[in-house]
């Protein structure tokens, strides 16, 4: 049983992250390309993304919030 776990545990692992990096990556394409040729359902939430794949949270994109927080730092920086 030992060994057969050994060799499993990796396996599910490396089986788990790569559903895991598929979904993240395809899901902007599968929903874009949904929307254009329009069978995208509408009685189901669909997250919205930008220009660059990056899912926009309550209209403020991932980017937003990075120049954000990186002008936070600096403003706190720029004090002491």
């Amino acid at each position: 049983m030992s060994r057969f776990l050994q060799k499993s545990v990796p396996l599910i692992l490396f089986a788990g992250v790569g559903v895991y990096t598929g979904v993240k990556f395809f899901e902007p394409l599968v929903i874009n390309q949904l929307e254009k040729d329009g069978n995208l359902r509408t009685d189901i939430p669909v997250p919205q993304y930008d220009s660059d794949g990056n899912r926009i949270f309550s209209g403020i994109s991932a980017a937003d919030v990075e120049t954000c927080l990186s002008e936070q730092v600096k403003d706190e920086n720029a004090r002491w």
